[in-house]
């Protein structure tokens, strides 16, 4: 079985939920694991690539966002998860429409959820952060940075040997937000691989 499935896809959900049962332990020691992996990140906060990238995959559900499909990886889910309803602020009482959709390469994950929005950037980074502290995960930083020429919030944690980085920004009316997980020993060997999906990601606004 594969556990790590079992903490796949819930990172930005409005209340984060991770289930912390039967993730086995990579080993090592996680404090000094997340230090190298904060060292990969840039300085500046800033994902954008400049000159623009990306395209090669389109979200096939409702087209909200394009990226570039790392090698090796393969697309193993994706599904429209229009059965959230919103209770308050400019949509509420609509069930909005989101996108679903999981990249995957051995034990390597990146799954990104793409919805319509109309709240805040920070009060929905808060709930994540909090969401997650609650369920057990350690993390180690949080902070806002600029993905796609947006304001977007980044953080990175770990639970159980697995290291999480998961980068949410907004655009376009679109929520987006992006999870990368991977055992802790082997982000860092990753890393250009996870950086460069951050860089090519691209909001495509609703349609």
């Amino acid at each position: 079985m594969d556990y790590l499935l079992r903490i796949r896809g819930y990172l930005f959900c409005i209340i984060a939920t991770v289930i912390l049962s039967m993730i086995p332990s990579c080993g090592g020691k996680s404090s000094d694991i997340a230090q190298k992996v904060i060292k990969i990140l840039p300085d500046d906060g800033v994902y954008s690539d400049p000159v623009g990238a990306g395209g090669e995959y389109q979200d096939p559900i409702h087209g909200f966002f394009s990226v570039t499909t790392p090698s090796g990886f393969r697309i193993t889910e994706k599904r429209d998860k229009s059965t959230f309803e919103v209770v308050e602020g400019p949509f509420a009482g609509e069930t909005v429409r989101r996108s679903w959709v999981q990249f995957r390469s051995g034990d390597l994950d990146i799954g990104v959820i793409a919805r319509e929005t109309a709240t805040s950037l920070e009060e929905d980074f808060r709930i994540v952060v909090e969401g997650l502290r609650k369920a057990g995960v350690k993390i180690y930083r949080e902070r806002f940075v600029t993905i796609d020429g947006a304001k977007g919030g980044e953080l990175l944690g770990s639970i159980k040997g697995i290291m999480m980085l998961t980068v949410k920004y907004k655009k376009d009316g679109l929520d987006h937000a992006i999870t990368i997980t991977a055992p802790e020993r082997k982000f860092g060997d990753n890393s250009e691989i996870f950086m460069d999906f951050l860089r090519s990601y691209r909001s495509l606004g609703t349609q």
